[in-house]
């Protein structure tokens, strides 16, 4: 039974990551770019990618805590924030 019980659980999960990338790729075009300066990113830069939504108050403490370490660089998408 444990044997049937792994290989069930296996295939459900590789089924929702088929979901989730049909989903991505589906809703890829949805994206906007509000300010592109990817050009500025040169060779060993630290970059920071981060997804946020309604995280204005906690915005400003974010970025200076990872600037602290050294990150140059942040891309940074909006999920239809308020």
């Amino acid at each position: 039974m444990g044997l049937v019980s792994d290989l069930w659980t296996a295939y459900r999960m590789r089924l929702k990551r088929r979901r989730f990338l049909f989903r991505a790729l589906r809703k890829r075009r949805q994206l906007i770019s509000h300010t592109d300066q990817t050009a500025k990113i040169i060779d060993h830069d630290i970059l920071v990618f981060s997804t946020i939504r309604n995280e204005i108050d906690r915005l400003p403490y974010f970025l200076a805590y990872y600037r602290s370490l050294g990150v140059q660089h942040f891309l940074i998408v909006d999920r239809r924030s308020e």
